[in-house]
Order: C-alpha cells, then sequence, then structure tokens
C-alpha cells in the first residue's frame, strides 16, 4: 500500500489490531507513523472481566493510568535510546504490569497490560501502540520490511515473467518504492556479456509488473540493494566483472537508469574475484566476494554514490554467500554488527558475526562452526532472532533459528530438516513475524512457508512448485515476488486463501 499522508497512515496502523497488515515500509510512513505515539486516541484498549463499574470503577481507572504511563515511558525512552526499550514485568500492590515488545527492523508493537485480582474475579487492561524509529528507516534506505502476513497455506502464483535473450538467469531481486510508485529492481546473468542484465517493472499491477526498461551493465549482476540516498534512490550491484565488483546505477527516473560509479575492489586478486553478496546501510555498502586472494568482505562510504570510498577490509577466505547488518546494544552502547553467510570447507565456520563499528578495526565477535560442510547461503534477522539457511544433506537440518540479544554469544533456538537431499539446499530466506519464507533449488518445491512461532518446532505450512530454483525473494503487501534461473525469472506468489485487494 501506498501511503502519502500521516492520516491515511495512522488509519491503516488502527486497522492492523482488526486483522489488517502491511508489507512494505518506506521512511514517510515511518515518520508518518510517530504520530501514533503520542496519541493515546490511536491505541487499542481490551478489557475483560464481568465486574461491576460502579464497584471497580476506582481499581478499572487505576489499572488504565497505569498501563498509560507504563507506554507513555516506553515512548520516552525511545527518544533518547530505540533499542533499549525491552520487555518488563512489575508489580505494584494489587496490580501486575507487563511491557510486550516486539521488534521490526525499524519500529516496535508494544503492548502494556495490567492485570489484578479483585474479589476473585481476574480483571485485565491492555493497550497497544507501535514505536517507530525514523533513523534505521533512513539507515535502510527507505527499505523496511515488516509484515504482518496472512497464513499461507495454499500459495499460488500469478503469470511469470519472462526476460530475454535465452539462457538470461535470474539472480537476485529487491522491491522499493521510488517517488510513491511501487518497482521491482532484477538482476540477471548471461553468457553473452553485452546481455541486460538489470530489469525494471513497475510493479503497480499485482498480476502484471510492466517492464520499464532494461540496461546492460557489464558481465551480469549477482546481487543487488536497493536504497534512497538524499533525495536520489539507487541501485547498488555486486558485480560479475572483476573489474568493478561494485557498481551503482541511479534509478531515480526509472526510466532512465544510469551508472555513476564503477568500482574495483581493493587489496584481492585472483582466482574468481567477483562480487557475490552485497548490502546497503547508514550510507554504506557491505560488499561480499567469492572465496580469492586477499580481502573478501569490504565496506565502502557511499554518502555520495559516484564516489564509493574504502572505509574498511577484511579476509575471511571463503565465499561470503550472504550480508545482514543492523545496529545492535552491547553492554549499553550502539553497535554496528554484520552477519556473514559462508562457504564451507570442513574446519571453517559457516557463520561469522563481525563488529563492524570502526571500519578500520574490523573484529569478530563470534562464528559459528556447524555440523557438516554445507554454507549458509542466506540470513534474515527479526529483532532479537536470526534464521540462516543452509545447502541440504540428508540428515543435518537446513535450517536454524539463534537468539542474538547477545550477538557476541548467540544461543540456538531451534532447527529443521527440510528433506530437500543433498543435491539441493535453500537459497534465500526472509522471516516475517511468525512466518518464514523460504526459496530453494528443490525442483519440485521451490518455495516453502514454514511456522517458526516456536523456533523450537518449526512447523512448514506449504509449498510451491516451478519450473526453476529460487535465486532471490522478497515481500511486499503480502505478496512474495521471486527471481529464479531461468528466462522465467520473475514470479509473483500470493496467499489463495487470502487474496491481495
Amino acid at each position: 500500500m501506498t501511503m502519502e499522508k500521516p492520516e491515511q497512515f495512522q488509519y491503516q496502523a488502527k486497522a492492523r489490531f482488526r486483522g489488517n497488515k502491511m508489507g512494505f515500509i518506506t521512511v514517510e510512513m515511518l515518520v508518518a507513523l510517530s504520530l501514533l505515539v503520542v496519541s493515546l486516541t490511536s491505541l487499542t484498549i481490551l478489557g475483560f472481566g464481568s465486574q461491576s463499574l460502579t464497584v471497580d470503577s476506582y481499581t478499572n481507572d487505576e489499572a488504565l493510568q497505569m498501563a498509560i504511563l507504563q507506554l507513555e515511558n516506553a515512548r520516552k525512552t525511545a527518544k533518547t535510546n530505540f533499542e533499549s526499550i525491552t520487555a518488563t514485568s512489575t508489580t505494584n500492590g494489587i496490580y501486575s504490569s507487563q511491557l510486550s515488545v516486539e521488534n521490526f527492523d525499524c519500529l516496535k508493537h508494544v503492548s502494556s497490560q495490567v492485570t489484578w485480582n479483585r474479589n476473585n474475579r481476574p480483571q485485565t487492561t491492555k493497550l497497544e501502540t507501535y514505536i517507530s524509529n525514523p533513523p534505521e528507516a533512513f539507515r535502510f534506505g527507505g527499505d523496511c520490511r515488516i509484515g504482518f502476513p496472512n497464513t499461507w497455506l495454499n500459495p499460488g502464483t500469478y503469470d511469470s515473467i519472462d526476460i530475454s535473450p535465452g539462457g538470461n538467469n535470474g539472480t537476485d531481486l529487491d522491491l522499493q518504492r521510488v517517488n510513491g510508485v511501487r518497482y521491482i529492481f532484477l538482476s540477471s546473468v548471461h553468457s553473452t556479456s553485452s546481455s541486460p542484465d538489470l530489469w525494471i517493472f513497475d510493479f503497480t499491477q499485482l498480476n502484471n509488473p510492466t517492464l520499464v526498461n532494461s540496461i546492460d551493465t557489464g558481465s551480469g549482476v549477482n546481487a543487488l540493494d536497493a536504497a534512497k540516498v538524499g533525495d536520489n534512490y539507487y541501485i547498488f550491484a555486486a558485480q560479475e566483472d572483476e573489474n568493478k565488483q561494485l557498481q551503482i546505477i541511479d534509478v531515480t527516473n526509472p526510466a532512465s537508469p544510469v551508472v555513476v560509479a564503477e568500482k574495483k575492489l581493493e587489496g584481492i586478486g585472483n582466482p574468481d574475484p567477483e562480487g557475490q553478496s552485497i548490502t546497503f546501510y547508514n550510507n554504506r555498502v557491505y560488499i561480499g566476494t567469492r572465496a580469492t586472494n586477499g580481502d573478501e568482505f569490504q565496506i565502502y562510504d557511499v554518502s555520495t554514490p559516484s564516489n564509493p570510498t574504502l572505509l574498511g577490509k577484511i579476509s575471511v577466505n571463503q565465499d561470503v554467500r550472504d550480508i545482514e547488518i543492523r545496529n545492535e546494544l552491547i553492554s549499553g552502547g550502539t553497535r554496528t554488527i554484520a552477519y556473514l553467510g559462508l562457504s564451507s570447507t570442513g574446519s571453517d565456520p559457516e557463520l561469522r558475526i563481525l563488529d563492524v563499528t570502526n571500519t578500520s578495526n574490523i573484529t569478530t565477535l563470534t562464528s559459528l562452526n556447524l555440523v557438516g560442510n554445507e554454507p549458509v547461503n542466506a540470513i534474515s534477522l527479526s529483532g532479537n532472532k536470526m534464521f540462516f539457511g543452509r545447502d541440504g544433506h540428508n540428515t543435518n537440518p537446513e535450517i536454524y533459528a539463534y537468539d542474538i540479544t547477545n550477538p557476541t554469544s548467540p544461543t540456538l533456538l531451534g532447527t529443521a530438516q527440510t528433506n530437500l537431499g543433498t543435491q539441493n539446499g535453500i537459497t534465500n530466506i526472509l522471516v516475517l513475524r511468525d512466518l518464514l519464507f523460504v526459496g530453494t533449488n528443490d525442483p519440485n518445491q521451490e518455495f516453502q512457508v514454514w511456522g517458526v512461532a516456536n523456533p523450537s518446532t518449526m512447523v512448514q505450512y506449504s509449498s510451491f512448485n516451478f519450473s526453476q530454483e529460487t535465486t532471490g525473494l522478497d515481500y511486499i503487501d503480502d505478496l512474495i515476488v521471486i527471481s529464479a534461473k531461468s528466462n522465467d525469472s520473475l514470479r509473483i506468489i500470493y496467499d489463495q486463501d487470502n487474496p491481495p485487494q
């Protein structure tokens, strides 16, 4: 959905409590959402019990005031340290107060509940709201993904989108609203380097994305991330070309994209120094290459996109398959943490967690050397949880969930075996609340949906079969958009039991 005015988004946020959903949120939406925090009229008030209002009016009013005060204190805390808003539980006389917090990339869902017992009758007052974090939205370049997806027990698909010439394989995609219009940015690689490898689709129509333009940027694009820097929109691309692994394309006018910068990564050499993964965060680009001689993980300042500047780099001696970046609160201070999914040769860790706050002194907080030699291909973060997916194995799990409340010492929450077999594996994952969307290269279930409300007992809800393996996956407005390794490189999947309106 596209929200242009604060009052429009305020209505939608209220509707959330009636079962409505959101899927993609921009900086402008979050700024509007912050209006909800200061107005208690937007709160949902839930009252339970059959007490007499005459007898219990005083305790009801007192409990309500306590719940309001608890939310107001959370709001005040957010102004100085957003990440420090955490769940609390206190007791005051006959009242028990609980503050529950559900974390997203750019906002928190906060519930304030007060319970008490009156003449053996349990009573509850509950208030709910959202506290937004506009600065974090800007750090993501307006590309914050939150969602309230439906059950996804019966996925279906709209028509797939073909790209040409034949043999042009989709490699990745990203969704972004540019000047209020929803777009799909698709990357591809073709054996002929002069073929188009960046495709831009107007995604206004759910079942009929319209090709706006396609351009040839070089040898091919293996991964991309779309973000807003200043007033303009850019694609940050990890190139197949070993002489310009980092490429930046201005897509402020999607019909006329312009390459504004190309950068050969510093301090790497043969073999296979091509770009493989890339992520934008806080005016910096984090890019990974295949295992090569030199530093496979590098950080560039892109506050001036036409002039990317190296800030730091580190050798990991492995393929950097995926990168996730976020600010974390560690020992009372905010640190920037990088989560790297890596290839494996046996003794090497498949996942590494780095402190990249000081880019000139990147340090390893911890690493995970998992059972088996299967690489970690995809990572997704939600609140204090990290999910990641690996290549298939006959006995080893492919899905892992960890508590990363303390990134220096992640705690295993659960694993799941997908039965993909040794020839297949997980290529993409995205966690949204209690659902985990999974892309695979399995020929019979390239798309899966898992319930992860309890990570210790993850349950597969559904799967969907199409012609080729998933190479990229993104979510918007209860739709999943997938890139695939085939000419039919773009596919839109939806929940048939709750079709988009």
